[in-house]
């Protein structure tokens, strides 16, 4: 029989906030983190599995959103469509959610509206990366955001918005596995 030691896991906590500051940049949400050789063995590499990633938006900097007032005859399909024009015709920011690999281009592969919801709202983000129930992160990858005026210009001084969640890395020990052979037990 043998045993073989594949990897170790940690957890971190992901955490982020846009501002004014962040203009139209690039911000780093979540690369795997690095570990010292020193820490626990040389060669060892970490890939993510985000597990929650939540979106907290307080929006000041424009007019507070209208919900369109739904009436009892109205079909699900004329409610969507009513709020889908309603979000259309309001204020708004873009978040633009994107993915790059070292040395490559970021990649946009989502993006949502912000409003001003009043008091503030919180969002799902993890939904816009996969349908399961964690997103895998390999090590050379990172996840990024962006703000895009889509009209309403970019965060000001009274936007905040917030990424929070967590995410469990696991450290592949590329180090000779250790093997454990035991004798047969004889009746």
């Amino acid at each position: 029989m043998s045993w073989q030691s594949n990897g170790f896991f940690r957890n971190t906590n992901i955490l982020t906030r846009l501002n004014e500051a962040s203009a139209t940049n690039l911000i780093e949400v979540y690369q795997p983190g690095t570990l010292s050789p020193l820490s626990i063995s040389a060669n060892v590499r970490y890939s993510g599995f985000v597990t929650s990633l939540r979106l907290f938006a307080d929006i000041q900097s424009i007019p507070t959103f209208d919900f369109p007032v739904f009436s009892d005859d109205q079909s699900d399909g004329e409610r969507n469509a009513s709020l889908r024009d309603a979000e259309a015709a309001s204020a708004k920011k873009q978040l633009n959610l994107m993915l790059r690999r070292d040395g490559g281009d970021a990649i946009k592969i989502a993006s949502l509206w912000l409003y001003n919801r009043r008091p503030y709202y919180s969002v799902d983000l993890l939904l816009y990366y996969t349908d399961a129930a964690a997103f895998d992160v390999a090590a050379d990858t990172a996840l990024l955001v962006q703000v895009e005026s889509v009209g309403f210009g970019v965060l000001q001084d009274t936007d905040s918005v917030v990424i929070h969640g967590s995410a469990v890395e696991e450290g592949e020990n590329t180090a000779p596995s250790l093997h454990i052979n035991l004798p047969s037990q004889q009746p």
